[in-house]
């Protein structure tokens, strides 16, 4: 099955791919990590754009999102692997783009996106905790005293360092990332609400309450 975590910046669409990962044996596909992970190994003239684009703290080009994101998630379904996405589709022309392929790819009663709905303030102070290594792209949430005793530390899976992103500082994210969502997610939301297979949760509430939630949705799914 296929399922994707839509939201805001800090709604907690990672984490509970990785719980849901883990329970059903899919692999996460963590949007974020594979765009930093091509901007860090950049291959064409292209990626080094893209790299450009994403490190000035603006939104990759959704045509390069899109072709990135839909040649991993074919590579998944060829093997007979299922899927869990976080964050993905980011804008209309890559919903446009992924969701009919899942549909081929997987069935289309074996797909499931659900939105963690949170407000702004939640996605600030989430995001503002974050670390991401500047070097295989792992990211890490700190509590805000120790933020900045944090920065620089060595990485737990590589040899690079713990940076804050320029886009993850509350200027940015307030100017910038949130009226992103705004403009060009919420687009792509809808359009998987007119597909019918949008659920909503509240993404406020602790991670063991969102996981149940979670659980009462997909559970079904994984049975049929």
């Amino acid at each position: 099955m296929v399922v994707l975590f839509m939201g805001k910046p800090g709604s907690g669409k990672g984490t509970q791919a990785e719980v849901l990962a883990e329970k059903y044996g899919l692999a996460h596909f963590n949007t974020g990590e594979v765009i930093r992970h091509r901007i860090a190994n950049p291959k064409t003239d292209e990626d080094r754009r893209e790299k450009s684009i994403y490190e000035s703290g603006k939104l990759n080009t959704f045509e390069w999102v899109a072709a990135l994101v839909t040649e991993k998630a074919h590579e998944y379904a060829v093997t007979g692997q299922g899927i869990v996405f976080s964050g993905s589709p980011r804008s209309l022309y890559e919903a446009e783009r992924l969701i009919p392929q899942l549909f081929r790819d997987y069935g289309k009663e074996k797909v499931a996106a659900i939105l963690l709905d949170v407000d702004d303030h939640h996605a600030v102070s989430r995001n503002t905790g974050r670390l991401t290594c500047d070097k295989c792209g792992q990211t890490m949430t700190v509590a805000p005293e120790n933020l900045e005793k944090m920065k620089g530390s060595p990485c737990t899976k590589c040899a690079g360092r713990l940076i804050q992103r320029a886009i993850d500082t509350a200027e940015k994210i307030m100017e910038k990332r949130l009226p992103d969502y705004c403009q060009n997610t919420i687009p792509a939301i809808e359009f998987m609400r007119a597909e019918g297979i949008l659920r909503e949760l509240d993404g406020r509430q602790t991670v063991a309450e969102v996981t149940e939630k979670v659980a009462e949705i997909i559970d079904p799914i994984a049975k049929k």
